[in-house]
């Protein structure tokens, strides 16, 4: 390693955003600049600003570790050179290296997320001449990156210390009575925007749509969008202060009683899910601050009189004024024999707002289409997704609020930064007011 490589090097650790980028593009071959974003987001907690993003992209592109590919479009692909793969494999042996030096033999150390947690997926330990960069080489992208000692095998080490019903890889202790061989949606939705919650079968199932969809994570990071813009519009715009959020999924900040309280501390919301970790989780974090309330009803969104005959419900919610119904990316999981919604609105009072996000299938191309629905079969999560008239079909009585039925990038999207290409979501999303 000469004087240059140590210094380029010495410029990735003192900017993570640049160490994120290597790892992420080494894994992906190449993403468009709001992919890119997604995936940062995903590995670091918090999503980076454009300047930042562009600053540490023309960084890189100086030192001929990126470059790109205009593709004859508007929208570029970036992509590692292989002076860019020499470095993220460097920077993996020196991690090890100082590992060895201070690490105690009993224990193992994870990397912080500031510093290297992107792991390339694809990448074989054969490719990695030693334990930390195969540690690298193996996680998934989501997930922090533990550095074992050299005496060790990361297999031997989770074999001797894993508990009764405890996920090898992520370190998830299930709850009694949840059988993590199968995939559930708010565990692999968790897993998506790079949570810890989720198990083998979560992952596998979602690496399944990642390989058909590349970009299913930075739909998760626009529909959570999506749902904190409609919080903020029926609490800030309309007045609302009660929200019933059915399909809540593992808590993810902002949650929505945070997003509707950050506006009036009074605000009241309902959580209704049935993952036993969404229930143990809720229970935990989904903990409102006095003068408002919270509570969480465990039922399948297919038993809407059990959800509406709820005890909690009708406790915390006052069913004489206004409700917000809040329904995101979870009527794609009912076939139409089941949906609930016509009953749900039916029960809330006038003046009461819908709120609906949904798989759309008139928003990717066939071929696509035909790769997720294998994807979605192979996993054992039943998905049923719907196209415009008939996601309009769900507000049906209701008044329509401008822009209507729309692609979730497109609901009341005031960013400056250019919007992602709504077949990249594949998502459409309205909210409406029932008169």
């Amino acid at each position: 390693m000469d004087f240059n490589d140590v210094e380029t090097l010495g410029d990735l650790v003192r900017n993570p955003w640049d160490v994120g980028i290597l790892f992420t593009l080494r894994s992906k071959g190449s993403l468009r600049y709001t992919e890119l974003g997604a995936e940062l987001t995903a590995w670091s907690g918090r999503r980076p600003s454009d300047s930042a993003l562009t600053r540490s992209l023309k960084r890189l592109d100086h030192h001929g570790l990126v470059t790109i590919d205009e593709d004859g479009s508007d929208r570029p692909r970036y992509m590692i050179t292989p002076p860019g793969t020499r470095r993220v494999d460097q920077l993996g042996r020196v991690i090890g290296a100082l590992h060895r030096t201070s690490a105690r033999p009993s224990t193992q150390r994870t990397v912080p997320a500031a510093h290297v947690t992107m792991a390339p997926r694809q990448r074989s330990a054969a490719s990695c001449p030693d334990s930390a960069s195969a540690a690298v080489a193996q996680r998934p992208m989501s997930q922090p990156v533990t550095i074992l000692p050299d005496s060790t095998t990361p297999g031997a080490t989770a074999q001797t210390s894993l508990r009764s019903g405890q996920d090898r890889e992520s370190n998830v202790v299930a709850p009694t009575g949840i059988d993590t061989s199968k995939a559930h949606p708010a565990r692999r939705y968790d897993y998506w925007l790079g949570g810890k919650d989720n198990f083998a079968a979560d992952r596998a199932a979602g690496d399944a749509i990642a390989a058909a969809f590349p970009t299913v994570r930075l739909a998760c990071l626009e529909n959570r969008a999506f749902l904190k813009r409609a919080v903020e519009f029926v609490v800030r715009d309309c007045g609302i202060r009660q929200i019933l959020d059915i399909g809540t999924g593992i808590p993810t900040s902002p949650n929505t009683h945070e997003i509707a309280q950050a506006i009036d501390p009074s605000s009241k919301v309902v959580y209704v899910d049935n993952d036993p970790i969404v229930l143990t989780h809720a229970r935990a974090l989904l903990v409102s601050a006095s003068p408002g309330s919270t509570a969480y009803i465990d039922a399948d969104v297919r038993s809407p009189d059990r959800i509406l005959n709820d005890p909690q419900l009708r406790q915390t919610l006052d069913f004489r004024e206004p409700i917000a119904l809040m329904m995101i990316a979870v009527l794609h999981f009912i076939p139409d024999a089941e949906l609930p919604v016509r009953q749900l609105v039916q029960a809330l009072p006038t003046g009461s707002y819908v709120a609906v996000t949904h798989v759309a299938t008139d928003l990717v191309n066939p071929e696509v289409a035909a790769k997720l629905e294998a994807a979605s079969q192979g996993s054992g999560i039943d998905t049923y997704g719907r196209d415009r008239s008939q996601v309009a079909g769900f507000f049906q009585g209701l008044e329509l609020i401008e822009p209507g039925v729309v692609p979730i990038t497109e609901w009341r999207d005031e960013r400056s930064e250019p919007r992602p290409d709504p077949y990249d979501i594949g998502i459409w999303g309205a909210v409406g007011r029932l008169l």
